[in-house]
């Protein structure tokens, strides 16, 4: 018996269980993953605690919870109740949307860097992927690079802002480059923003853009915005005949997502975000300036938890530089090369402050003793050649 041979095309070895491999004893400093480290509001957990108790134990709505629906159309009033769909967490959101759009074959652009997932299904599905490089632009799209493509068969572009692992916001001239090309090739315009509500600057938002509404699929997340990670909720918004394709993949798949889930959902919309969001955008401003000193070339985040800096001059192997650093400096970050952009690496700033601070006094004593080592080996390399 034979497998899906598109299996073939996707490695086992995923971010998480290369950085886990990297752990060497309880000295060692995550600074990989993008699982806040923080505890659920209690009125969150709360809500879903009573909604047990009070035998919310059936099946729902496919859709999802009615009143969650209502409320995040009042957030987003450009889609009705009916043109949402909650799923089980972003990824299953895309899964989703990906089965019900993309057949073998179809062409989908993917923008540098990328989030690996993006890959993964669609190499389950049997597309082509053509992956669009921004690391001459400051991780910004460049029109004319897009534009290019107009023409090329393509079913669908993938936008992930704030990216991950860059953490760039696209900004108007970008979101205006993506518009123009949906127009133009009249595909479809996926728009992940799970870090939305971790922007450190004005987001712009392609769900505004009515010229491509009929074309737009936005996928959102609890997991980020409201320290919910485990509790896998997420929706999707879209008009009503995308979202309708969409739902019989979702109900194929999951049913219906579990009531007091929804219902913890339901009241994390209520709460603020904006003190976490502080925290966090302090603790990245810190880790930017601290590898700053250390010469390295980093784009300052416009949001997310991310940064993303370059490790060429050093080596262009990502993989390589993570294995040394977790092993000399035990400082877990994660590759570029799971990115698709070798010569970085991902750094997370969710740790706590304390904890960073060390976590940066060691990376910069790491890159400090790797300068030293390459430049005396460069001496000895000029003295030999006299």
């Amino acid at each position: 018996m034979k497998f899906n041979k598109n299996l073939k095309r996707i490695e086992l070895q995923t971010i998480r269980s290369f950085n886990n491999s990297l752990f060497h004893d309880n000295s060692t400093i995550d600074c990989s993953i993008g699982d806040p480290p923080y505890d659920t509001n209690p009125l969150i957990k709360q809500e879903a605690v009573e909604s047990i108790l009070g035998s919310d134990s059936h099946y729902c709505d496919a859709r999802g919870f009615r009143d969650l629906r209502e409320k995040i159309h009042n957030q987003n009033p450009m889609y009705l109740p009916e043109e949402i769909l909650i799923t089980a967490g972003a990824s299953e959101a895309l899964a989703s949307t990906l089965m019900a759009l993309i057949e073998p074959n179809d062409v989908v652009i993917l923008v540098k860097p990328i989030f690996p997932l993006y890959i993964t299904l669609l190499q389950l599905l049997g597309a082509k992927i053509i992956e669009l490089e921004t690391l001459d632009t400051a991780w910004q799209i460049q029109p004319e690079n897009l534009m290019s493509y107009v023409g090329n068969q393509i079913k669908a572009i993938i936008i992930n802002t704030p990216n991950n692992p860059t953490g760039i916001i696209y900004n108007q001239q970008s979101i205006d480059a993506i518009t123009e090309f949906v127009q133009a090739n009249d595909c479809w315009c996926i728009v992940d923003e799970v870090y939305k509500d971790y922007s450190f600057r004005p987001f712009i938002s392609l769900t505004r853009s009515a010229k491509i509404s009929h074309r737009l699929i936005t996928i959102r997340s609890f997991s980020k915005s409201y320290f919910m990670c485990g509790y896998r909720l997420g929706y999707i918004m879209a008009k009503n005949n995308i979202i309708n394709e969409i739902l019989k993949v979702h109900q194929s798949v999951m049913t219906s997502l579990p009531l007091f889930i929804q219902k913890a959902g339901f009241k994390a919309l209520d709460l603020s975000t904006s003190i976490q969001k502080e925290k966090i955008k302090r603790k990245r401003t810190l880790v930017y300036e601290e590898l700053i000193k250390s010469n390295v070339e980093v784009v300052l985040s416009d949001g997310g938890f991310y940064l993303f800096f370059k490790i060429k001059g050093i080596t262009d192997n990502s993989r390589f530089f993570c294995e040394k650093c977790a092993e000399h400096a035990k400082v877990i970050m994660t590759p570029g090369y799971f990115f698709h952009q070798e010569g970085f690496v991902r750094i997370s700033v969710l740790a706590e402050e304390a904890v960073l601070k060390e976590a940066m006094r060691r990376i910069k004593k790491y890159l400090k003793e790797i300068w030293n080592t390459e430049q005396s080996e460069n001496q000895e390399e000029n003295a030999g050649d006299k």
